[in-house]
């Protein structure tokens, strides 16, 4: 069965991601299209659906237009690991500083 559009574009954002970060985190990086979800390895990232509001007004009375919103969450680190805040420090705080 294809994918309809927002499948689509849920696998888009998910392989944007993975290039993206794959030369910063020197390609030991993972991302998914959905929530909640949580893996060992460390950093990756989780995508879902935001609302999806329909603009009735956008063109015209004919076309609707549909807003989507993504939310994206990257994980450094789980919680239970070192102190806290141990692996965002090293995430913002980079060698290059």
């Amino acid at each position: 069965m294809p994918d309809n559009y927002i499948q689509d574009m849920m696998k888009r954002v998910k392989a944007m991601q993975i290039e993206a970060l794959a030369t910063v985190t020197s390609g030991v990086f993972d991302a998914v299209t959905y929530w909640p979800y949580q893996q060992e390895v460390t950093p990756y990232m989780t995508n879902r659906l935001g609302e999806m509001t329909p603009d009735y007004d956008a063109f015209t009375e004919d076309i609707e237009q549909y807003n989507h919103t993504i939310l994206m969450r990257i994980v450094v680190d789980h919680i239970t690991a070192g102190y806290a805040g141990d692996k965002a420090d090293l995430a913002i705080n980079t060698p290059n500083d």
